[in-house]
């Protein structure tokens, strides 16, 4: 992550599920908090640069994802 948004969120906002998408396959984690600061749900990245998140289970709201890298550094966005 050289400064440059490397994470992007679509649709947003989600209805169902929601795409996290980063710019090049990367190991990682991905942490989706809510307005609160409570984690929701994790996830590990080993090589790919997507991952679909299900949301039919959260209640309606603003939510933060954050990208952590091996190195870590995060990316975050809501």
């Amino acid at each position: 992550m050289n400064g440059k948004a490397i994470v992007s969120l679509h649709p947003n906002p989600g209805n169902n599920s929601l795409v996290i998408a980063l710019t090049e396959p990367t190991v990682g984690k991905i942490y989706v908090h809510d307005d609160t600061g409570r984690m929701v749900k994790s996830t590990e990245m080993v090589g790919e640069n997507k991952c679909i998140f299900h949301t039919s289970n959260l209640n309606s709201g603003i939510y933060f994802v954050a990208f952590v890298n091996q190195g870590g550094k995060t990316a975050t966005r809501k």
